[in-house]
């Protein structure tokens, strides 16, 4: 019973990975699918949303309804930050 218990205990370990891959690609998908879609614009678009923190939040609860992943908005502000779009 040790082998069969360590055995599905590795299979687990490798879903989890597999499923953090995939969150992780998705969400790269979506960031680089709206930088290219919305261009030069999108940072001055993210300027004005983001202007103060009311509106950050209520901009942050939006993306986060319409994906439905709260970790995925939190990757692609991290993403649009480290690429200079959110100061």
């Amino acid at each position: 019973m040790a082998g069969a218990s360590k055995m599905t205990f590795i299979i687990a370990i490798l879903a989890l990975a597999g499923h953090i891959a995939l969150l992780l690609w998705g969400t790269r998908m979506v960031q680089t699918g709206i930088q290219r879609a919305f261009g030069p614009s999108l940072r001055s678009f993210l300027g004005h949303a983001l202007s103060n923190r009311f509106k950050a939040f209520l901009a942050g609860l939006g993306v986060t309804a319409i994906l439905q992943s709260s970790t995925a908005t939190g990757l692609m502000a991290s993403g649009f930050a480290a690429g200079g779009l959110v100061v």
